[in-house]
């Protein structure tokens, strides 16, 4: 709500920005959620929060570690998800 001291625009800047904040820490969390689906959207969703937003990226950046080890586990995931439809595909075949 715009005050005296504070503008309509200024206003909307900053709860756009602790709305921004809320969901940031959110994604962030759910990026330690048990649910793999989870997490890949939380990694998604974060990669976008980073690129589109500089506050974001500044919040993100000491977690850089954890948001990279995630990728990594994903790819690893996903590549060993993809070997496993092979080789069902393969022993199906034969």
């Amino acid at each position: 709500m715009p005050t005296p001291w504070c503008s309509d625009q200024d206003w909307q800047y900053m709860a756009f920005e602790e709305n921004l904040n809320s969901h940031s820490r959110a994604v962030a969390l759910a990026l330690d959620d048990h649910e793999l689906s989870v997490r890949v959207q939380a990694a998604l969703a974060i990669t976008e929060l980073v690129i589109v937003h500089d506050s974001v990226r500044d919040a993100v950046s000491p977690q850089v570690g954890k948001v990279v080890q995630a990728d990594a586990d994903f790819l690893k995931l996903s590549l060993e998800t993809d070997l496993d439809i092979l080789n069902h595909s393969r022993t199906k075949r034969s």
